[in-house]
C-alpha cells in the first residue's frame, strides 16, 4: 500500500511482465468489480512484453522513463506526464529504462460475446459491463478524433522541432503539463476509491468518472490542437521555433526568461504567454525539462557521474538539481546512475 492506504502493485518480474493470464497473446482483464471497468496505480520495474487485449486501455505515466512500441513501429520515449491511448486488438510493449509507476484505466466498450466471457471469466461468474458502454465508446471516439487530427497535423505540416515542442508529440500519446497530470492521477486515484468500495452504486459512478476523464482529456487535446491550426501561420511560431532552437543550443548558460522575451520584442508576460501556447510548458519550465533530459544523455552515454552532467547543463548546485530530477522524472537521480 501507499501513504494513503490504496493499493500498489509492484510488477518485478512474470511472463509477460504484467503478472496477468495471457491468451493466444491477449493479456487477461485485470478483473476489480462487476463493472468492466479496471483502475490500477502499478511499478512496473521490469519490461512488459508484446501483447494485446479486447479492451480499452489509458495509460498514465507517473513517474520513470522507458519507451513504448505501438503496432509494431518504432519505439517511442515515455516520459512522467505522457497519457497513452490503447486500442482493442493493437499489438503493444513497454521497454522499462527505469521503474515506471503507471496509473492504467483500462475498460470495455462493447458487449462480452461468448469468447469474451469465456476468457475473462473468473469461476463460473462472466463479466457483466453494467455501465454505459455507448457513452463511453462516444467519448473514447471523440478524444481519439482529436488526438489524431493534432497529430496529423504537426506530423504532415510541423518540423522537428515543432514535434518536440507540441504536447500530442507521438500518435496515441498526449504530453500533459505538470498540473494536468496532477489532474488525471486525481481523476483516476478517486476511481479507484470507489473500485475499492464496491457499493450498489461504485459502477454507475465509475463510469460517470471515466466518461470525465475522457472529456476533460478531450478538452486538453481541442486546445492544444485549435492552436496548432489557427495558429499555424502565425510569426510568433517562427519566434517561439527559434527561442527553442536557442535553448538547446544554450543549455549550459543561465537562460533568463526576460532575455528571451527581449529578443522576440516582447513583454516578459506576453512571451511567457505565447511560449505556453505553442509548447504546453512555460519557459521555466520547459528549459528546466531539456537540462534534465540532456544530463541524462551525458550519464547514460558520456559516463559522466551526476554532479558532472548536473553542471553540463549549467545546474551547480546538487541539491537543486536533484529535486528538479526528482521533480521531472519521479526518482532519484542516483538511481539513473546505479543503472548506467
Amino acid at each position: 500500500m501507499d501513504e494513503s492506504g490504496r493499493i500498489v502493485l509492484h510488477i518485478v518480474g512474470d511472463e509477460n511482465g504484467w503478472g496477468l493470464p495471457m491468451y493466444d497473446g491477449y493479456l487477461e482483464f485485470p478483473r476489480q468489480d462487476e463493472s468492466g471497468i479496471a483502475v490500477l496505480y502499478q511499478d512496473h520495474a521490469v519490461t512488459v512484453m508484446p501483447h494485446k487485449h479486447f479492451y480499452h486501455e489509458l495509460a498514465l505515466i507517473i513517474r520513470g522513463r522507458g519507451t513504448h512500441t505501438y503496432q509494431g513501429e518504432e519505439p517511442v520515449p515515455l516520459l512522467p506526464g505522457d497519457v497513452i491511448l490503447i486500442e482493442p486488438d493493437v499489438e503493444h510493449s513497454y521497454f522499462v529504462e527505469s521503474q515506471m509507476t503507471i496509473v492504467n484505466c483500462q475498460f470495455f466498450t462493447r458487449k462480452l460475446n461468448m469468447d469474451f466471457n469465456r476468457i475473462q471469466k473468473r469461476g463460473n461468474r462472466p463479466l457483466e459491463t453494467i455501465y454505459e458502454e455507448s457513452q463511453v465508446l462516444h467519448r473514447w471516439n471523440e478524444l481519439r478524433r482529436e488526438a489524431d487530427i493534432f497529430w496529423e497535423k504537426t506530423n504532415s505540416e510541423g518540423t522537428a522541432q515543432e514535434m518536440n515542442a507540441t504536447s500530442v508529440r507521438r500518435k496515441g500519446i498526449i504530453g500533459l503539463s505538470m498540473k494536468e497530470r496532477e489532474v488525471m492521477e486525481r481523476i483516476c486515484l478517486d476511481m479507484i476509491d470507489e473500485q475499492n468500495l464496491k457499493d450498489r452504486d461504485s459502477a454507475a459512478i465509475k463510469s460517470m468518472q471515466l466518461q470525465y476523464l475522457l472529456t476533460w482529456l478531450k478538452r486538453i487535446v481541442r486546445r492544444q490542437n485549435t492552436v496548432s491550426v489557427t495558429q499555424r501561420v502565425d510569426t510568433r511560431q517562427q519566434k517561439i521555433q527559434n527561442v527553442i532552437t536557442y535553448i538547446e543550443e544554450h543549455l549550459a548558460e543561465n537562460i533568463e526568461v526576460k532575455d528571451l522575451a527581449s529578443q522576440m520584442y516582447w513583454s516578459e508576460g506576453y512571451f511567457r504567454n505565447v511560449f505556453k501556447e505553442f509548447t504546453g510548458f512555460t519557459p521555466v519550465q520547459y528549459i528546466n525539462r531539456k537540462k534534465i533530459m540532456k544530463s541524462i544523455d551525458y550519464i547514460e552515454k558520456s559516463n559522466m557521474n551526476v554532479q558532472e552532467a548536473a553542471e553540463k547543463v549549467g545546474i551547480y548546485d546538487p541539491s537543486y538539481y536533484s529535486r528538479l530530477f526528482k521533480q521531472h522524472m519521479g526518482y532519484s537521480p542516483r538511481e539513473i546512475s546505479k543503472s548506467s
